[in-house]
């Protein structure tokens, strides 16, 4: 199966023989969105086995790129997203008991941890790696 790309949309075509032509003749099977992420079930059932692992590879790219850029997003959100997790600890006004900001504190510490070992191993937290 060729898949074109034309802007926003792929054009899923076959090449079907044609006795008559001696040749093979273009057959679109459908327009799909270029950001596709799983396959349709009717255009599913219309697939051949090649066709359908062509396109659900597409997918899993799709997917893939799609959540590197959620990440993306959610990192550079996060010194916000941090202030104003700061105010709200502050206030401590929203009803939750000492127990549960207690627990919701040890979750967020863990989680921190977390990030900062991330940052060090990327290089850029506190704890630089030497390059070279």
């Amino acid at each position: 199966m060729q898949i074109r790309r034309r802007q926003h949309t792929l054009s899923l075509i076959r090449a079907v023989y044609c006795p008559q032509r001696g040749r093979c003749r273009s057959q679109t099977l459908a327009r799909v969105p270029a950001k596709l992420k799983q396959v349709p079930l009717e255009l599913w059932e219309r697939l051949t086995d090649a066709e359908r692992a062509q396109l659900e590879a597409l997918c899993a790219r799709n997917r893939q790129a799609d959540a590197l850029e959620r990440q993306r997003a959610a990192a550079l959100g996060l010194p916000e997203t941090l202030k104003q997790v700061a105010a709200w600890y502050r206030l401590r006004a929203d009803g939750l008991s000492l127990a549960e900001h207690a627990a919701l504190a040890e979750a967020s510490r863990a989680a921190w941890s977390a990030v900062l070992a991330a940052m060090c191993t990327a290089g850029v937290g506190r704890k630089r790696r030497r390059l070279g």
